[in-house]
C-alpha cells in the first residue's frame, strides 16, 4: 500500500504543477515591462526626476496589468475546455480549480510586480524582500491547514490567499513611501482601467462558457 502511495503522489502533484508550468508561461510579458523598467527606476531616481519616476511608475504599473489581464480572464472561464482539450477530461476535473486558484493568485501577484522593482530601483530592497519572506510564511502556514483537507485545491488556494494578502498591502505601501500616492491614487492610476477592462470581458464571456 505504501508502495502505491509512494507512486500516485507525483501523479497528483501534477494537477497543480502543470496549471503553475501554465502561469510560469504567461510571466514572460510582465517580467519584459519590469526588466525594462529597472534600470530606467534607478536613473530617474539617482537624477532626482520625481515626476518624471511617477509617471513611469503608474505606466509601466499599469502595462504589467494590461499585458495578461485579458490571458487571465480567458483561463478562468474556460479552464475546463482547455484543459480538456490538452490533456483530457480526468485530467480537467481535477486541475481546474487549481489553475482558477493559482491564476487568481497571480493576478494579486501582478499588483505587486511593479513596486517590487521601484523598491529595488530606489535602493529599497529590504521592504521587497520583506513582501517575499511574508507571502512565503503566509502560503506555508495555510498550506499546513488547508492540504490535508482539501488536497490540491487547497494548495492552489493557500498560495492565492498569500498573494491576496500581500500583493495589494505591499503594492499601497510602496506607492504611499516612496511616491506619495494614496491607496485611491494606486488604484485609480494603476489598477482601475486595466481591473475595470478585465471585468467587463469577463461579464461579455460568461455566456458563452458552457457553450465553447
Amino acid at each position: 500500500v505504501t508502495g502505491v502511495q509512494t507512486c500516485a503522489l507525483p501523479i497528483y502533484l501534477t494537477y497543480y504543477l502543470i496549471p503553475a508550468f501554465i502561469m510560469q508561461k504567461f510571466w514572460i510579458l510582465p517580467s519584459a515591462v519590469t526588466t525594462t523598467a529597472f534600470p530606467m527606476v534607478t536613473e530617474l531616481a539617482a537624477s532626482g526626476e520625481e515626476e518624471t519616476l511617477r509617471k513611469l511608475y503608474r505606466q509601466c504599473g499599469q502595462l504589467v496589468l494590461w499585458a495578461v489581464g485579458p490571458a487571465f480572464v480567458f483561463l478562468v472561464l474556460f479552464a475546463p475546455q482547455f484543459l480538456t482539450l490538452w490533456l483530457g477530461s480526468e485530467f480537467s476535473d481535477r486541475g481546474v480549480w487549481p489553475l482558477r486558484l493559482l491564476t487568481l493568485g497571480y493576478a494579486f501577484h501582478l499588483l505587486a510586480m511593479m513596486p517590487s522593482t521601484a523598491a529595488y530601483g530606489v535602493g529599497r530592497p529590504r521592504v521587497s524582500m520583506a513582501w517575499h519572506g511574508a507571502q512565503a510564511v503566509i502560503c506555508l502556514v495555510l498550506w499546513v491547514v488547508l492540504v490535508p483537507r482539501y488536497g490540491i485545491v487547497g494548495a492552489a488556494a493557500g498560495f492565492a490567499a498569500s498573494q491576496g494578502l500581500t500583493g495589494l498591502p505591499f503594492g499601497l505601501y510602496i506607492s504611499r513611501r516612496l511616491f506619495g500616492m494614496g491607496a485611491w491614487d494606486f488604484v485609480s492610476q494603476v489598477a482601475l482601467r486595466p481591473g475595470l477592462a478585465a471585468a467587463v470581458l469577463f461579464a461579455a464571456l460568461w455566456p458563452l462558457r458552457e457553450h465553447v
